[in-house]
């Protein structure tokens, strides 16, 4: 089984659990859109912040694609920002700054779903902030070339979970 393979099945419970409860937010109604962008807030910003802040710019197609900046530029759009952000842990290897990079890349493919949904009047950077064509299968091909053993692979694991617990529901209210 490939390293994003593997990713893929141990993730699934909380990939899940998450999508759920995202899953309950009509987002063509502002006031439901605005909670949405705020609960990704939340736990977005300082998920993003730490793989920027451990290297991970250096992850092709990562640099310049940041999208936290679309994130506050709705919010600010819609009259707010965010009151406060979680606190992420600060990522010690490269295998978990790949673990929690997969999260935050992998949104991108659900927020191209999402972004439809979205209310013809209401901003929708965030949701559609795409890189360039192939950046997907680019970067799990990098995923499979960089976590080549077990070790990294459990390590990727457990930071991809990590990110993921930053979205759920209990995290979400903690840090808000």
């Amino acid at each position: 089984m490939s390293a994003h393979q593997h990713l893929r099945a141990a993730t699934r419970a909380a990939h899940d659990r998450v999508d759920a409860h995202f899953a309950g937010y009509d987002l063509a109604e502002t006031r439901q859109y605005r909670d949405f962008l705020l609960a990704h807030a939340v736990a977005f910003i300082p998920a993003e912040q730490a793989i920027e802040d451990a290297g991970g710019n250096a992850i092709p197609g990562f640099e310049g694609s940041r999208r936290s900046d679309a994130l506050l530029e709705d919010l600010s759009d819609l009259g707010l920002k965010p009151s406060q952000t979680r606190t992420f842990r600060a990522l010690q290897t490269w295998p978990e700054v790949l673990g929690s990079a997969y999260v935050l890349e992998g949104s991108r493919l659900g927020g191209a779903v999402l972004v439809r949904q979205v209310g013809a009047d209401l901003p929708r950077r965030f949701l559609s902030a795409r890189p360039p064509g192939g950046h997907w299968r680019a970067f799990i091909a990098y995923l499979d070339q960089h976590l080549a053993d077990e070790r990294a692979i459990a390590d990727a694991t457990r930071s991809a979970l990590e990110t993921f617990a930053l979205f759920e529901p209990e995290a979400i209210g903690a840090g808000q």
